[in-house]
């Protein structure tokens, strides 16, 4: 089972931080909302959220296996909901992902992805549901 929620554990969050994307806290960990996902009760990534100058930011996000694309879908989904929710305007995703915001309504600028919460869009892709776009 895959579960994401708010995750406060600053130890571990530090150590797959510096595992995978090689950096440590910092100022902003004092005021982000943190959320890990874990399969199977084992934390498999984590990432945080916070507001700057009213804009929703999304950073630091760390998988243990990039390649799990369910466990990750399900991680920025999460984070862009509860973003959509707390900001003025837009939400904007330091990541160096390729093509996994763009399903969503965000344009890649030079070093983050940006989107008007207004123009954000959850979609899903499945066989036969007559609900996914075409």
């Amino acid at each position: 089972m895959v579960e994401v929620k708010e995750y406060i554990d600053v130890k571990n969050i530090e150590r797959l931080r510096k595992s995978v994307l090689n950096k440590s806290l910092d100022d902003y960990d004092n005021f982000s909302y943190h959320l890990g996902v874990f399969e199977n009760e084992i934390l498999q990534g984590v990432a945080r959220l916070y507001l700057n100058d009213g804009n929703a930011v999304i950073d630091c996000i760390a998988m243990k296996d990039e390649n799990n694309f369910f466990v990750k879908d399900m991680l920025t989904r999460t984070l862009i909901l509860k973003a959509v929710s707390i900001t003025k305007e837009t939400v904007i995703i330091y990541d160096n992902e390729n093509n996994i915001y763009e399903k969503f309504g965000f344009n890649k600028n030079n070093k983050y992805y940006m989107a008007n919460k207004n123009n954000i869009e959850f979609t899903h892709e499945c066989k036969n549901c007559g609900k996914c776009k075409k």
